[in-house]
């Protein structure tokens, strides 16, 4: 079976999820909607996309099978997921975090703008 976390140090560049929660202190729905994903990820056993968009119905897949938006109320988080073997754990890296607004201005609802944005940045060739 694949799994994709057993434990939360491997959610790499969770900084930029930190950077928001610090950025909106006090918004109790933002941070209970972080920690539900940051959970969500460390107990995650997900064999493939299907499975990870069956667990949370926010999943937006913008790039293959490994580039997830996530919606945490109001706020979207860009996210890598490399599933793993039986015998080696699954890593998830936060490439983006921000409000729905910065979202749209960034990224423009558009897959072809968030494939540049991934080629500029090296998280894909």
């Amino acid at each position: 079976m694949w799994c994709l976390l057993t434990i939360i140090v491997q959610i790499i560049g969770s900084n930029n999820l930190v950077k928001l929660l610090r950025k909106n202190r006090g918004n109790k729905r933002l941070t209970e909607a972080a920690e539900q994903l940051r959970a969500d990820l460390e107990k995650a056993c997900w064999r493939d996309r299907q499975d990870l968009q069956q667990e949370r119905r926010d999943a937006d897949c913008v790039y293959e099978e490994c580039i997830f938006f996530f919606d945490i109320h109001l706020h979207r988080v860009l996210a890598l997921v490399e599933y793993s073997g039986e015998d080696e754990d699954g890593t998830v890296m936060l490439l983006w975090a921000g409000s729905h607004s910065a979202y749209e201005r960034t990224f423009k609802n558009n897959r072809n703008t968030i494939e540049k944005w991934l080629k500029d940045r090296n998280y894909i060739y």
